[in-house]
């Protein structure tokens, strides 16, 4: 009678873990949102510019579905804010979309619990606006933006709802500059590397 009992319980924790484990062709729906501090250096036209620590404010919805129950893709979108305050008082500010696919790797770690690194390739629309000497400027600008959270861990809390977070991340952005003369262009590459705090939810379809 003890060995049944066992055996019962045993196939009911088997059941129970894969029944809120991640399982190829499933798909979900969600974001991530964050607020972190970055160190940036700018490279415009061949040279290179650090700047002051960047605030960052992160919102990261999309479309994710699982080729196999460690791996999935999705359609996403990065909307990002980040300013800077030097201190002679100028400012600079930067708004980001982008929209591009994503793919992570799911290890799991524990019972509900993984181990889940993101790449996110994406093309940018940006407005950087500038603060100096009393006046402002404005300018927009294309481009593609590449992005690694290697940090990323998930909490599958039911077979519908999960959670995420996100400690650290690195990106780089490509833009193409134009000058007020439409024939003058040059090429920007920002770089983030920083402590990124950020949680994410999960409804699953």
């Amino acid at each position: 009678m003890n060995l049944k009992k066992t055996i019962l319980a045993c196939a009911a924790a088997v059941w129970a873990l894969s029944a809120n484990a991640q399982q190829a062709g499933e798909k979900f729906v969600g974001t991530m949102l964050g607020v972190g501090i970055t160190k940036q250096s700018t490279e415009i036209g061949g040279t290179k510019y650090e700047d002051d620590p960047t605030v960052t404010l992160r919102l990261d919805p999309g479309f994710h579905f699982f080729l196999t129950d460690h791996f999935r893709l999705g359609l996403q979108a990065q909307l990002l804010r980040q300013s800077t305050k030097y201190d002679d008082g100028d400012k600079n500010s930067v708004g980001t979309f982008l929209i591009g696919p994503s793919a992570a790797f799911y290890l799991q770690l524990a019972d509900r619990f993984y181990f889940a690194p993101e790449l996110f390739f994406g093309f940018a629309h940006a407005k950087y606006k500038v603060e100096e000497d009393n006046r402002s400027r404005e300018t927009e600008n294309n481009g593609f933006g590449f992005d690694v959270a290697p940090l990323v861990f998930n909490f599958r809390a039911t077979q519908r709802l999960a959670f995420s977070a996100s400690l650290f991340n690195v990106s780089l952005v490509h833009m193409k500059l134009k000058d007020s003369n439409p024939e003058t262009t040059s090429n920007a590459f920002d770089f983030n590397l920083g402590v990124n705090p950020s949680v994410g939810i999960h409804f699953f379809l």
